[in-house]
């Protein structure tokens, strides 16, 4: 048997007791692929499990996550996903983005959850963007993996 990847693709011959094999792990994959990308909506936390360390940096101060923030959602969600493609982790906001508002919630809201003082958080690019970066002050990495992994199932 011969696959072919388009008009000047290459060709492979495969024989066909592999086939099956090849078939089952494109199954596979595809069946994980849609269960990462399918989110529970009518439950508060994500039901995916993702890759979001990507999305974390260590620094000299503590810990940098890589954001992407919807403000004026129905409801608060932190985190609501993971981005693969942009490496960042997904939030929902019930704060519109009107006069730092939605920026004010997010502070508060990763203080509670990371157990810091508001004053720990800071937005170190982004303040006008859906794409943040935040530096969470004296979080090292292992805790900030940590209490995202409790939350991301």
């Amino acid at each position: 048997m011969s696959l072919s990847r388009g008009k000047l693709g290459r060709t492979a011959d495969i024989p066909e007791d592999e086939l099956p094999e090849l078939v089952r792990q494109a199954t596979a994959l595809s069946l994980l692929y849609i269960q990462i990308l399918v989110i529970d909506i009518y439950n508060p936390e994500i039901t995916i499990s993702m890759p979001f360390k990507d999305a974390l940096r260590e620094v000299s101060d503590g810990t940098v996550i890589d954001l992407e923030v919807t403000p004026g959602s129905k409801h608060t969600c932190i985190p609501s996903g993971y981005n693969p493609w942009r490496k960042r982790i997904e939030i929902k906001l019930s704060q519109a983005a009107q006069k730092g508002k939605a920026n004010e919630q997010l502070i508060e809201r990763l203080a509670i959850l990371f157990d810091i003082p508001n004053s720990s958080v800071n937005i170190i690019s982004g303040t006008k963007n859906s794409q943040k970066s935040v530096l969470l002050k004296a979080v090292e990495i292992d805790v900030a993996v940590s209490v995202l992994e409790k939350r991301i199932k």
